[in-house]
């Protein structure tokens, strides 16, 4: 047995404060070194649609149940994710069966109570889905329905009080992010696709009050909005992983259409800051509830995923929120679902025991089509498929899975080509054994851990390749 130097030591002990993975499966390869990251992605995603369809779809009223119980049908926000969660399956196939329902999806809205609402927020939701529908499959209806609705909700910004905002709904003077993130984003697509420079100067407009009224720019803080009494605001300071993502998702939206590097650098910051708000302890997404909340992770994970594939966004970045994204993604998968049934939990480290709520299962079908799509998306240079190109940094990944027994699979990948050493050592630090103890071509690698013959508990393995070390903690559970 070897006894770690001091400076291991401490190194395993900065990765138990700072670590951030749980475990990850996605960039797992077969032997011959072929990806089969896109492929199980794209069968995950196959496999959330129809759970979804088969547990929530209600023919009668072409809507979707509530819950798994086939609760009450009408939601209107529910409804709009819905949507857009059948759109994503359309871009990623280009099956019918999803166009169809989407059909009949919005014929349920429109015969169940139409496509306006009390709620500028929902509203918002609501033409983005529509908008992206018309993106998808050409149908100049959801374009129409998309345009109709932005124009109400225009109707919902105020000078007064609090220099700018959106309205969170018809009857109140409460101005959130809800209710101005995805606006922004909708202007920035409205504009992107037909080239309205007022739309443009609308998304510029929500963007710069939000940052002036809800975002702290030295801590990344971000607000959940401000109520007014009068010309009186009162701070809410109500933390919710959605504010975050549709932050993120309007600072890039508009990085894309103005090429304004500030707004890339906002993106990125609160990405970082929503981190180590909602995922503090072992780097998976806490529950946010079964009601609204339900949804918000997904709704985050969904523009990580679009901040990931960010071509602009530097390769050191990109491999960190891409881990977290496929650490949540696989725990989500691997321990948050109800086995054979595909319905998933608001927790996403164990599986549901009861009902399940739409809003739930959606934020599991959104998270799993987003990273779908971003394993689809040609431009995404951090993502290589392994085996298949040259890596452009060095990394090593979380193991999968974890905790395990007997086996678990590690993987990692090289820039140059480096004498390679990767090691397991128990929680004494003692070594366990030597799985790689030689020189390496730059590429992809993975390969197999036996605990078989060993005690269970906490072990760590540490990867030394030229001058980069990494050192991560697995557990063995007999």
């Amino acid at each position: 047995m070897i006894v770690l130097r001091r400076s291991f030591f401490l190194l395993i002990v900065t990765s138990l404060i700072t670590s951030s993975a749980a475990f990850c499966a996605s960039r797992m390869t077969v032997a011959n070194g072929d990806s089969i990251g896109a492929k199980l992605w794209e069968e995950r995603a196959d496999s959330a649609q129809t759970a979804l369809d088969k547990n929530f779809w209600f023919s009668q009223a072409e809507l979707y149940y509530s819950n798994s119980v086939y609760g009450k049908t009408r939601n209107y926000w529910w409804q709009a994710h819905a949507l857009d969660a059948l759109g994503m399956g359309y871009r990623r196939t280009g099956d019918s069966f999803y166009t169809g329902r989407m059909t009949a999806l919005d014929q349920g809205i429109a015969g169940s109570g139409g496509f306006t609402d009390n709620y500028y927020d929902d509203m918002e939701w609501m033409a983005l889905a529509l908008l992206r529908s018309y993106e998808a499959t050409g149908t100049s209806y959801y374009l129409n329905q998309a345009q109709s609705l932005w124009t109400t909700i225009k109707g919902g910004w105020s000078l007064s009080p609090g220099g700018g905002g959106i309205r969170w709904s018809t009857n109140t003077m409460y101005k959130n992010i809800p209710a101005n993130a995805p606006a922004c984003i909708l202007a920035c697509k409205l504009y992107r696709d037909f080239g309205d420079t007022a739309n443009l100067t609308w998304a510029e407009n929500i963007h710069a009050w939000i940052d002036s009224n809800l975002v702290n720019h030295q801590t990344g803080v971000i607000l959940d909005g401000i109520s007014y009494s009068g010309s009186v605001g009162t701070p809410n300071y109500g933390s919710y992983s959605y504010n975050y993502g549709t932050y993120v998702g309007a600072s890039l939206e508009l990085y894309q259409v103005t090429h304004d590097t500030s707004y890339l650098s906002e993106a990125v910051k609160e990405a970082g800051t929503a981190d180590s708000i909602f995922a503090p302890t072992n780097g998976i997404l806490r529950s946010e509830g079964t009601g609204d909340g339900g949804l918000f992770n997904g709704i985050y994970m969904y523009y990580l995923a679009n901040l990931i594939r960010e071509p602009a966004l530097n390769d050191t970045l990109r491999v960190r929120f891409e881990d977290f994204l496929l650490t949540n993604a696989d725990t989500l998968w691997n321990y948050g679902q109800r086995p054979g049934v595909g319905l998933f939990n608001d927790n996403w480290q164990v599986p549901p025991t009861g009902i399940v709520s739409l809003s739930v299962e959606l934020s599991g079908v959104t998270t799993v089509e987003a990273v779908a799509e971003m394993y689809d998306d040609s431009a995404l240079t951090a993502i290589q498929p392994m085996g298949s190109a040259i890596p452009q940094m060095f990394h090593l990944y979380q193991n999968f899975p974890n905790p395990f027994n007997p086996t678990t699979e590690i993987s990692y990948r090289l820039s140059a080509k480096s004498f390679v050493t990767l090691r397991v050592y128990d929680v004494l630090g003692r070594l366990v054994s030597t799985l790689v103890n030689s020189k390496e071509d730059a590429g992809s690698y993975t390969l197999t851990f036996s605990g078989v013959g060993l005690a269970s508990g906490i072990y760590f393995y540490e990867l030394k390749a030229g001058d980069y070390s990494s050192v991560k903690k697995f557990a063995l559970i007999k």
